[in-house]
C-alpha cells in the first residue's frame, strides 16, 4: 500500500513538473537510457526485457515504471538479492526494439525455461530522429542514466557503448551545442567520454529529469 501512494505520488508530481515546463516524448527519453554496452542487447527472437539497472539506479527504475505503466500494465519490475533491478515487458520492449537493426552474435543465454537462445545486438536504425524533441529528449535520457554536470559543462560517460557515444556525438553538433569534445580510452572496458555546452533550449531537458529523481532519491530508500 505505501509503495502504491508513493508511486501514484510521485507520478502526479512528474506529470505535473512537465506540464509546467518541457514536455519530452518518453520514448525517446526511454531510449536514451538504455543500456548500450556492446549494443542493444536481445536474447532470442523475442525478450520481454526493457531493461536492467544496476542497484544504485533504483530511482531511474521506479521513474520509468511510472512513466509507462499506464500504457503498458504488463511492465513489471524484478529485484536480485544484490539490488539489481530489470524491467520487463513483452509489448514495450518490443516496441522500443524496432528502433534498432539486430545482428546474431556468437553468444548464447540461457532462458528463465532452460532454452538455449542466440543473443542479439542491436544498433539504432539512422534517420529517427526526425523532430529537434526527439533528440532533446533522448539526451535527456542519456544525461539521466549517465550525465554529470561541472560548473557549465555537461559531461556524459559510457563504456564500450560506440553506438550511443557516437549518436550523442552527432545530435549536440547538430544541435549546435558548443565546445562539444570526445574522449576514447583503450582500457577494459572502453571509457567513452563526452563534453560540451548546452544550448539553451537544450539544457532544461537535460536539468529538469536529473533533478526531479535526485530530490526525490530519499523517498525510495
Amino acid at each position: 500500500m505505501k509503495t502504491t501512494i508513493i508511486f501514484i505520488l510521485l507520478l502526479v508530481e512528474f506529470s505535473f513538473c512537465y506540464s509546467q515546463n518541457n514536455q519530452i516524448d518518453k520514448e525517446y527519453f526511454l531510449l536514451g537510457t538504455l543500456d548500450d554496452y556492446l549494443g542493444r542487447r536481445k536474447n532470442g527472437e523475442i525478450d520481454s526485457t526493457v531493461d536492467r539497472h544496476y542497484p544504485h539506479e533504483k530511482m531511474l527504475t521506479f521513474f520509468l515504471d511510472s512513466l509507462f505503466k499506464t500504457e503498458y500494465p504488463d511492465l513489471r519490475s524484478d529485484t536480485t538479492s544484490s539490488g539489481h533491478r530489470t524491467l520487463y515487458s513483452k509489448k514495450l520492449s518490443s516496441k522500443i526494439n524496432h528502433y534498432y537493426t539486430f545482428t546474431e552474435s556468437n553468444v548464447r543465454s540461457i532462458t528463465e525455461d532452460n532454452r538455449e537462445v542466440i543473443v542479439y545486438y542491436g544498433t539504432l536504425k539512422a534517420g529517427i530522429f526526425k523532430k529537434d524533441l526527439s533528440k532533446y529528449s533522448y539526451l535527456a535520457g542519456v544525461f539521466a542514466r549517465y550525465g554529470t554536470i561541472k560548473g557549465d559543462t555537461f559531461i556524459i560517460k559510457l563504456a564500450n557503448s560506440t553506438n550511443k557515444f557516437k549518436t550523442c556525438e552527432k545530435l549536440l553538433k547538430t544541435l549546435r551545442c558548443e565546445n562539444v569534445e570526445t574522449e576514447t580510452l583503450q582500457t577494459i572496458p572502453r571509457a567513452n567520454t563526452i563534453t560540451f555546452t548546452s544550448t539553451k533550449k537544450l539544457k532544461p531537458y537535460l536539468l529538469q529529469t536529473k533533478e526531479w529523481m535526485k530530490k526525490r532519491k530519499t523517498i525510495l530508500k
